[in-house]
């Protein structure tokens, strides 16, 4: 009886000892399960700040390098149009030197250089309408055929003035043979009279072609063919005619020299 007894009681103390421990392995499982969770939490917030840190250095890298990257283009874009304008400036200079060669009595044709810097204003990221404007100026005759220089200009004039004092008694309607002849002869008698160049204007109807064209001499002596152009397109009858071509010629001359004057001028601003 005493031997079932103590068998009972060490079975009860077996069981016992079982729901103890399964108890505290219960126990240390939820505990266990409590603190990976507790963890899991922690670490993932850690993780997220670490990574929101991160974001941010990289964010503020990548800004430095986009800012980086914008003042390079900037830079590579400035560098662009200053080599362009310095590639216009040259052009214009090329352009201006065929109207200022001292060789030859006529330039050569205009259409290459200008074509040069047409080019600049096609390839130009921004328009240039003053610049445009200026070519187009440009007389047709010019680009196709050049202009006569300014020199032959000058010595084209004294054989003109001659030829104008010679038949300066000639009036629109013409004249004989023998008016012809004493034209000719009152241009070699006559004396010549100093003017007076500050009264350059002539009243209509008083045209004296002695003066007009001695007051011009003067004026083309000192590199004014504008001036003295407009002398001699005041002069009337026989001598005007005479005087068409050069008026002509010098008329072609200024008009170009103005408009590549005006477009090297645009350049020599654009390169400042």
């Amino acid at each position: 009886m005493r031997q079932e007894c103590e068998v009972d009681k060490q079975e009860q103390l077996h069981r016992q000892a079982s729901l103890y421990h399964e108890h505290a392995d219960s126990l240390l499982i939820a505990q266990k399960e409590k603190l990976e969770k507790q963890y899991g939490v922690r670490l993932r917030l850690e993780r997220q700040s670490e990574h929101a840190k991160q974001q941010a250095v990289l964010d503020v890298t990548l800004a430095k390098l986009l800012g980086i990257e914008s003042v390079i283009d900037a830079m590579v874009k400035v560098d662009r149009e200053q080599q362009t304008t310095k590639e216009l400036y040259r052009a214009c200079q090329l352009l201006q030197g065929v109207l200022h060669r001292d060789n030859g009595e006529h330039s050569k044709p205009l259409k290459d250089e200008v074509e040069k810097v047409k080019r600049f204003v096609t390839n130009a990221s921004v328009s240039h309408p003053l610049l445009e404007r200026a070519l187009q100026s440009i007389p047709k005759e010019a680009l196709l055929n050049g202009v006569p220089l300014e020199n032959t200009l000058q010595w084209r004039f004294d054989l003109m003035r001659k030829a104008c004092q010679r038949v300066a008694l000639i009036d629109d309607d013409g004249g004989n043979v023998f008016q012809y002849l004493l034209s000719y002869l009152h241009s070699f008698f006559r004396l010549e009279t100093k003017v007076n160049v500050d009264h350059t204007v002539t009243p209509e109807g008083n045209i004296d072609t002695f003066r007009h064209v001695t007051l011009a001499e003067h004026f083309v002596s000192h590199g004014d063919l504008e001036s003295a152009a407009r002398l001699i397109n005041q002069l009337q009858g026989e001598p005007h005619r005479v005087a068409t071509d050069w008026l002509a010629d010098v008329r072609l001359f200024l008009e170009t020299k103005q408009a590549v004057s005006l477009v090297c001028a645009y350049a020599l601003l654009a390169e400042l």
